[in-house]
This record gives C-alpha cells, structure tokens and sequence, in this order.
C-alpha cells in the first residue's frame, strides 16, 4: 500500500520519501528525510509514553544510486528518544522504550546526498515482559547411574 493511503500506516513527512515495490526509500541531499507512522484515522500520537516497543524492519538497498557513498545517520525517533539504528542490508529488530513526551514514531535520514530502502517495518506494543524458556529434558547413562538434565534456553518474550 503506498505511504500515505489509507492501510499504509505511514504518513510521509517530507518529499523525498518515496513508495516504492516492496518498500520505501529515503533520499537525502539536504534537508530532513523522514517517515512517519499514523494511525487509521490520520495524523496522531501512534505510542504510549514509557512503554516498551519491538521495532523490525528490513533493510533492502543502500546507496543504490551511489555505491561508493556512505551512510553514517540512519535513526529512529520514538516519543522524544533518538536512536541509531542499523543501515546495514538484512533485517534488523530493537527493543526500545517509547520517552514521555511527542509520541510519534519516525524513521528517519540524516547523511547528505545518500539514499536507503527499507521494507516490512513494524511497531510493536510489547505487552508481556516475561521471558520465556524451554526445557529439554536430556538422559544419559554414566556406568550403571541414568543421569538426568534439564537444560534451558531462552526465547523471545512476545
């Protein structure tokens, strides 16, 4: 769905933010590039203050116009937090605590004359804080005694 349609959950903030197939790319000479999260509605407050959020997104081109240049600015802002994130291709996920106040959430660039593309972002209220883990019951004989372990591994609390 392209940014700024209805079901797109993205509002763009500034001209160069672009749809594009399979995702949307930044494009910064100078000047802010960013990309904003809205509601259904339209424009709002997308977060709660203080809480804890699971943000994902995919990393898809980097510079595809200029290889050779780099990107050295590429954050989010969450509720009054500013937060580097990854540039690099591949996909990328943070858990990051929204601050008390301005509860938008952006993506934005910031190095002059680059570009990114970036696809499948997501914003996610974490609602459980437990962690989680699974138990794998491992026995072994040792002589004539049969052992018993119990080894676990943690899992993603959400």
């Amino acid at each position: 769905t392209p940014i700024g349609d209805a079901g797109s959950g993205w509002g763009d903030v500034d001209d160069n933010v672009a749809y594009v197939s399979g995702g949307v790319k930044f494009t910064r000479t100078t000047g802010n590039c960013r990309l904003r999260a809205k509601l259904a509605g339209g424009a709002g407050s997308v977060l709660e203050q203080s809480t804890k959020y699971r943000i994902s997104y995919k990393v898809i081109a980097v510079n595809e116009d200029d290889p050779d240049e780099d990107v050295d600015d590429f954050k989010i802002y969450m509720g009054g937090v500013n937060q580097a994130i990854s540039y690099s291709l591949g996909t990328h996920i943070y858990e990051i605590t929204s601050g008390s106040s301005d509860q938008i959430f952006q993506f934005s660039l910031g190095t002059n004359n680059s570009n990114i593309s970036i696809a499948n972002a997501t914003v996610k209220k974490i609602t459980n804080d437990t962690d989680y883990y699974y138990i794998e019951k491992i026995d072994q004989i040792d002589g004539r005694h049969k052992i018993t372990k119990l080894t676990a591994t943690k899992k993603d609390s959400n």
